[in-house]
């Protein structure tokens, strides 16, 4: 792989292997998000209040994709679907970030207001059952997130200990489809997160 051999009846051509997949991706990939997403909300009513909420939104929306790296999410979820067939973000209120709100009086910590948080999750990181052939059918995903272990330490400090102690394991870091060296170590950890459709 990544050798020059000879080819033809007197082997006076030369084959060189060039990477022509990784370029038409990469081409497309520019193509279709080369251009920033233009939000256009609409309101079901015609009322003044739900007009201005609809401009409300759409500032949202700008910022979020500005501020919150939401473009960076969409050009690897773009990559995702022409390399795997598929993509995913996962979305997760955030109760440790925002602006401070207030202090809790036992522990004397600062309260946040909270935030969305964006998570762009490879395919293989995703867990769903294997038996649902329709993908909008699946009623619940399994997504597997690498997360720094001293900042859930803080986040949760009566689980501190237990957290402090596990480790990224070079088998779990297979499974993503990633590989390491032997000797490497982390300050990150798989955090598991179950999403289920609401039951009747």
């Amino acid at each position: 792989m990544g050798g020059i051999s000879r080819y033809g009846v007197e082997g006076e051509l030369l084959n060189v292997p060039i990477n022509v997949w990784r370029n038409d991706l990469d081409y497309v990939v520019s193509m279709t998000t080369q251009e920033r997403l233009d939000w256009e909300p609409s309101a079901v009513n015609t009322d003044f209040e739900s007009q201005a909420q609809c401009t409300l939104t759409r500032g949202l929306l700008e910022y979020y994709q500005k501020h919150k790296h939401l473009d960076a999410v969409k050009v690897q979820a773009t990559r995702d679907v022409l390399g795997f067939g598929e993509a995913h973000v996962l979305g997760l209120w955030d109760k440790f970030s925002g602006d401070n709100v207030t202090a809790d009086p036992e522990t004397k910590e600062l309260v946040k207001s909270g935030d969305v948080e964006y998570i762009h999750v490879l395919p293989n990181c995703v867990v769903r059952d294997p038996f649902v052939n329709e993908f909008d059918k699946n009623q619940w995903f399994l997504c597997k997130v690498s997360r720094n272990k001293y900042d859930l330490c803080k986040q949760y400090p009566s689980l501190a200990p237990k957290i402090s102690n596990e480790s990224l394991e070079i088998s779990s870091r297979q499974e993503s489809g990633l590989t390491y060296a032997a000797t490497e170590k982390s300050d990150n950890i798989t955090v598991n997160y179950l999403m289920h459709k609401p039951t009747a």
